[in-house]
């Protein structure tokens, strides 16, 4: 579950949502999601400027067993991952 990092001193990653912790074999670690990663667009859709509970709810509008297509801050780079909606 996406969760904010206060420590973390990037303003992109305060602004949206940071990977903390990647539950092993969850839907994020299926996805390639790594610890630190930080959710920059959902669909192609820039959600850098939303709170963590507003780029939860943009995911939460696809229905459990879609598909979703989140581009990811990695560091220097910037890395895209499919993640399989759960009911978890």
């Amino acid at each position: 579950v996406p969760a904010a990092d206060p420590r973390s001193r990037s303003p992109r990653a305060r602004r949206s949502s940071q990977f903390s912790v990647i539950d092993r074999g969850g839907a994020a670690d299926r996805a390639g999601i790594h610890s630190g990663d930080v959710i920059l667009t959902v669909e192609g859709a820039d959600v850098t400027k939303l709170t963590p509970m507003g780029v939860l709810f943009v995911i939460g509008q696809h229905p459990i067993g879609s598909t979703v297509h989140l581009g990811l801050g990695r560091g220097a780079q910037t890395v895209a991952a499919s993640l399989v909606l759960s009911a978890q």
